[in-house]
């Protein structure tokens, strides 16, 4: 888990999209196991770890570690007043 808030490309050589540093690997591991990953965060020791995945043939998404569903398609985080990004449904007590 980060102490602070940094982040760096998923794939340096393709710059596609940036990522927690130390989320990089768990994320690159559940995709060569073929989990389709929208979104992650660590939680920077204020909330939970999650990753969100997008279930099959068109299921809603859902975070890995809890496997609780969220009813959107996309914006899966909320920003709290200090600027830390948390997911509503499995984050239900803001610490």
């Amino acid at each position: 888990m980060c102490q602070k808030r940094n982040s760096v490309y998923h794939n340096p050589y393709e710059k596609d999209f940036r990522i927690d540093h130390c989320m990089r690997n768990k994320v690159g591991d559940l995709r060569c196991r073929g989990y389709s990953t929208k979104a992650c965060c660590c939680g920077h020791h204020r909330y939970p770890e999650t990753i969100v995945c997008i279930g099959p043939r068109g299921n809603p998404a859902y975070e890995f570690n809890t496997l609780i569903k969220i009813p959107r398609k996309k914006r899966f985080y909320k920003k709290d007043s200090k600027g830390f990004y948390y997911i509503p449904e499995v984050s239900k007590e803001v610490r």
